[in-house]
């Protein structure tokens, strides 16, 4: 992945999408790899770079927004990646319709980040809205929809 982010930057140059996409990746391999400090640093260009090239509505802009708030709530920079995670929402949401994958990802980690805060009124619409979403576009019996509910169900039990 480096290799791939070194040569996109010197054929296409820091901001192109194709080179911001590479940034984006690797920083994920990095995080799994235990170097959060420097996954964030690139991801944080990435997002920056993609703010500017592509728009804060590109779908890749977007994604990269989810990433680095699920990235910021592992570190626990809570207030930050909620922020992050209202316009991943709100983005996804006026882009990709309120039903598509993305989207409902998006309301899912919001709504887990609010529980997590103790904020269980202000989750609970949004696990209901992911359950919907994932009923929706998934049906019944998918893995996602089993998922959505047991948020669902945990939140309402915790209450």
């Amino acid at each position: 992945h480096r290799r791939a982010l070194a040569g996109r930057e010197a054929t296409f140059g820091a901001n192109h999408a194709d080179t911001l996409s590479s940034a984006r990746h690797l920083s994920g391999l990095l995080l799994v790899l235990g170097k959060r400090e420097e996954a964030e640093t690139l991801l944080r260009r990435a997002l920056e770079g993609q703010r500017e090239t592509l728009g804060s509505s590109d779908p890749a802009t977007l994604a990269s927004m989810n990433d680095l708030a699920e990235m910021l709530q592992k570190a626990g920079k809570l207030e930050e990646a909620e922020a992050l995670l209202k316009e991943a929402l709100a983005g996804r949401t006026r882009v990709l319709g309120e039903f598509d994958t993305s989207t409902l990802q998006s309301c899912s980690t919001l709504a887990r980040l609010l529980k997590s805060l103790g904020r269980h009124a202000e989750a609970e619409p949004l696990f209901r809205k992911s359950l919907e979403g994932s009923e929706k576009a998934n049906g019944p019996t998918h893995p996602d929809t089993l998922a959505a509910l047991g948020n669902l169900a945990l939140l309402l039990q915790a209450a």
